[in-house]
């Protein structure tokens, strides 16, 4: 990253990397030198409140756990925040928030997730990743096919559960740990495509409505479905010593959908509520709503 920014000074507005095929036999399988990597820094409240309030910072060897040395919180924060801006690393992992979301702090914290952030849970844990294109799913007035999205959540949940049974794991462990947790991820693409298709600002406080709405449908939804599939099946066997937790993470969640701002459960810092009055489309308020009155209700 530093050396990405110096050359930035430098006037380069151009660097070339070796690019590899996906071949089994190429290159990229015989080195790891070279390749482009997700940089991720790991922050806690307490040293976000450290860097409001001017204070200092311990660094700690991961090697022996001992006092490295002691920094500026604020300047490690502008630092953070200068490579982020000049080479788009490295990004930010909320830790304290991350672990009060956790749906299975039974079983062990949360340290980190893959390189692109969208899957966090245990250590030696992995899931099946499926997106749904949202540019597929607007009609031809313009408006989002809700209901249409909803099938597709449903549908896919059911369809990464299966491929749990299907998918080949990198070590034992993960595999055993994937059958124990039945760990799924869910997301969507094109977000960006609907919203200027429906005439709106990406950065908008309408299109911060329609985004949120949209994941809370997909989110609730795949719950309820989980919760579904495991009346039919029996739940995840991580789920009985992690039950409360899930269910305080769902109520938190089905407090946010209702746009409320406080009441919630086991959390420093409340989440920002879905901006009901916002949403240029009300039925997707609606359908958020149920869905995590449908994920809270089979939950239990």
């Amino acid at each position: 990253i530093q050396r990405v920014i110096q050359f930035a000074k430098q006037g380069f507005d151009r660097i070339d990397f070796k690019t590899y095929d996906t071949d089994w036999d190429s290159d990229a399988y015989l080195t790891v030198s070279g390749q482009n990597s997700n940089n991720s820094v790991r922050v806690t409240n307490a040293f976000l409140q450290a860097v409001l309030d001017n204070g200092k910072w311990e660094l700690t060897r991961r090697t022996d756990g001992k006092l490295h040395k002691t920094v500026d919180a604020k300047e490690l924060w502008d630092k953070i925040g200068e490579a982020a801006w000049a080479s788009a690393d490295p990004g930010l992992q909320y830790d304290t928030t991350i672990n009060e979301w956790h749906t299975c702090p039974e079983s062990g914290r949360i340290n980190a997730s893959n390189p692109c952030s969208e899957y966090m849970f245990l250590d030696d844990t992995a899931c099946n990743l499926a997106s749904v294109n949202l540019l597929a799913l607007r009609r031809p007035d313009g408006s989002f096919d809700s209901p249409a999205f909803e099938h597709a959540c449903r549908l896919w949940t059911v369809t990464l559960e299966i491929s749990v049974l299907m998918a080949q794991f990198p070590s034992k462990r993960i595999a055993e740990l994937s059958y124990e947790y039945r760990t799924l991820g869910l997301g969507f693409a094109n977000i960006g495509g609907l919203l200027m298709s429906m005439g709106l600002g990406y950065d908008s406080d309408e299109g911060r409505a329609i985004s949120g709405a949209i994941s809370a449908i997909m989110t609730g939804v795949s719950y309820a479905t989980s919760a579904e599939m495991a009346s039919e099946l029996g739940p995840f066997p991580g789920f009985e010593p992690n039950r409360e937790h899930l269910l305080r993470v769902i109520r938190n969640h089905r407090r946010a959908a209702y746009g409320e701002a406080t009441g919630y459960e086991g959390l420093t810092i409340a989440p920002v509520p879905l901006p009901a009055k916002e949403c240029p489309d009300q039925r997707l308020i609606e359908a958020a709503k149920k869905a995590w009155d449908d994920a809270l209700e089979l939950g239990v």
